[in-house]
């Protein structure tokens, strides 16, 4: 994603259209603020993740959250940084074409994401029906 995202900012800092830079449209200012946020959700998600395997409780709601999550907004992030290139985004000319695929491969590579959904929902649902609150800090 950081890959993509560093493209797409270089692109936006260098490309002049329209009698001004790419990175001065609000259309580009905020494709790149949704991939930052994307990028900065996988991270979190990360690590929250992490955080619930070290305290020893069942990590298998938030593994199947980031196996969803992750591989989307890479597809997300990839797929706005090849809109701001243009043709080139679908060229060889650049590596944004390769990624894109790779992105669309990790969407199903670890499974359908209506699987892990289902994980996540009987997880989640299990929680609330054993009294348990709606803080998802720790599952």
């Amino acid at each position: 994603m950081w890959r993509a995202f560093d493209l797409m900012a270089k692109r936006g800092a260098e490309r002049r259209v329209h009698g001004g830079l790419l990175e001065d449209k609000q259309f580009t200012q905020g494709d790149i603020a949704d991939s930052y946020m994307d990028i900065q959700a996988s991270r979190l998600m990360t690590i929250n993740c992490v955080e619930v395997i070290d305290s020893g409780n069942d990590p298998r709601t938030e593994i199947s959250a980031i196996k969803i999550f992750a591989p989307n907004a890479l597809h997300r992030v990839v797929d706005r940084a090849i809109q701001i290139h243009g043709t080139i985004g679908v060229s060889g000319d650049t590596s944004l074409a390769g990624m894109y695929q790779g992105a669309r491969t990790l969407r199903i590579a670890d499974g359908p994401d209506e699987v892990h959904k289902i994980l996540i929902a009987k997880n989640v649902l299990k929680r609330y029906h054993s009294g348990e609150t709606s803080d998802f800090g720790l599952l």
